[in-house]
């Protein structure tokens, strides 16, 4: 805690009360107890004996009221920015615009938007929280013989709701679920989402997320204080790969070599809270967990189109039915 002096003037800005509340300090207890020295500053704010705790007032303490003057100022441009955003990403789903696409096009070249503009930190770790006691399940790339060689309990998943197979229209259950889609505001309508966890060394299989141009894949990383060195970036590849370059993409470990390094056209490590949008049609590959941490991420996949059009089940479909990608 931090220290002041008996008459000095402190303020509390309330965020419950939207209001700057001044305080003396009237006294100083310093108490001496076995676990050491602790210190309890008591305030004033009129004429009459009455005190307050200070570190039981709700509200952030300044000392200055220049201190005051700028985090009203910061918390203001905040909420608009907020509110902007808000309105901004309606706009966007009234016309079927993902909010945060480029101007340009999505392209094999240019295959995905990262956004910046995510939830707190503190939110973050709420949503990591709350992830982390859900019943998480065996997913692909986790058999019994992968765990024994690799030694790691795999990867693991958990449906959330919707379907790959089709285009039903469904509400979002899960309340912290809804209020990430919110925020995020991807412009799509939702077709799927569900959870993904990736454990040390665990890494996935090249793949596609959808076949046609209207469908989009947005994923938000829930994991707190992950680095660029804990691996488990996501990479798109150019498409049409070869059988060769898929099978050298799933069974090489972290970090291509040689000619397959040409086929990587973009990367991004898995910084909590970046939100990533892309077309479903590019292919992609989470790569392999170099840390104790436990890669958590959220998918959300959609269609920039209506619902209930006719879709073909992934077995009925075949490299025809993939909508080329622009040049």
């Amino acid at each position: 805690m931090a220290s002041y002096d008996v008459g000095q003037i402190v303020y509390i800005v309330s965020s419950a009360k939207m209001q700057v509340l001044p305080f003396v300090v009237a006294e100083e207890v310093v108490r001496k107890t076995l676990d050491g020295r602790q210190v309890t500053y008591l305030v004033k704010r009129d004429a009459t004996d009455k005190t307050y705790n200070l570190s039981a007032i709700d509200g952030d303490v300044f000392t200055s009221i220049e201190e005051v003057r700028s985090a009203l100022i910061e918390n203001a441009t905040s909420a608009v920015s907020k509110i902007c955003a808000s309105a901004e990403a309606t706009a966007n789903r009234l016309v079927g615009k993902p909010a945060h696409a480029r101007s340009e096009p999505l392209t094999p070249n240019n295959p995905a938007q990262d956004s910046r503009q995510v939830p707190t930190e503190e939110d973050i770790k709420r949503y990591y929280d709350i992830a982390m006691k859900l019943d998480w399940q065996d997913g692909w790339y986790s058999s019994d013989k992968m765990k024994e060689e690799a030694k790691t309990p795999g990867y693991k998943h958990i449906h959330l709701g919707g379907s790959d197979t089709s285009r039903e229209e469904y509400e979002i259950e899960q309340d912290w679920v809804k209020e990430i889609w919110d925020k995020i505001n991807p412009g799509m309508k939702l077709l799927r989402h569900y959870l993904n966890g990736h454990n040390k060394y665990q890494s996935g299989g090249i793949h596609i997320d959808g076949w046609t141009a209207d469908q989009y894949t947005a994923i938000i990383y829930l994991t707190p204080d992950w680095q660029p060195d804990d691996g488990g970036s996501i990479e798109f590849w150019t498409p049409n790969l070869n059988d060769e370059q898929r099978a050298m993409s799933i069974n090489t470990p972290y970090g291509l070599t040689g000619s397959a390094e040409r086929n990587i056209i973009k990367s991004y490590w898995p910084r909590a809270g970046r939100v990533v949008l892309f077309d479903a049609r590019i292919p992609h590959v989470a790569r392999s967990v170099e840390t104790d941490k436990f890669r958590v991420s959220l998918v959300f996949k959609g269609t920039t189109q209506g619902y209930n059009e006719k879709i073909k089940t992934p077995s009925e479909k075949s490299q025809e039915d993939l909508e080329p990608l622009p040049e």
